[in-house]
């Protein structure tokens, strides 16, 4: 039982180690990196079909999160879409996991808007992520559909973020 303990503790830290370098925003050289959105194309990854059967579907987090991003008054467009609309923003939503030998999964949740930086000649650009937010934990496999949730508190700041540097009120 004790190295059952050790291993929950090295995956935790794994998941820490990841969701630092890849997960926390840095808000010290960013300003209002959300005004002006009104189009998104949503990329969700890393929900593997197997999951399925613990209650983690990547279709219901799509819908769900589609759905949360249109109440707060977006348009959604293919993430194909995105590029060639002008004035979209990519919402790229990953999940990564790892799975000890033992049957617990690590996972990191981390959801990045990228939006497009136009360059000299005339229909090119740079993608470059404005805003990032990241959860990571430990979970049994029963537990995998606590990763949806995550999907959902992250959406829900994003779209505060959003709300509030575009001056919208309410909540969704």
């Amino acid at each position: 039982m004790h190295y059952r303990s050790q291993i929950a503790i090295i995956l935790l830290l794994v998941t820490t180690v990841a969701w630092a370098y890849d997960g926390h925003q840095d808000q010290s050289f960013s300003h209002q990196t959300l005004k002006g959105i009104s189009t998104v194309g949503v990329r969700l990854s890393g929900i593997a079909p197997d999951y399925d059967r613990y209650g983690l579907n990547g279709k219901e987090v799509y819908v769900a999160v589609s759905k949360h991003l249109t109440q707060a008054g977006l348009t959604l467009v293919s993430p194909e879409q995105a590029t060639s609309t002008p004035g979209s923003v990519l919402l790229d939503i990953s999940l990564h996991t790892a799975r000890s030998d033992y049957s617990y999964y690590s996972y990191a949740v981390i959801v990045k808007v990228r939006q497009k930086i136009p360059l000299k000649a005339p229909g090119t650009f740079v993608s470059l992520v404005t805003w990032k937010e990241g959860v990571h934990g430990i979970a049994l496999p029963i537990e995998l559909r606590k990763v949806a949730a995550a999907v959902d508190e992250i959406i829900e700041r994003f779209i505060a973020d959003y709300r509030q540097q575009n001056r919208i009120p309410g909540a969704s």
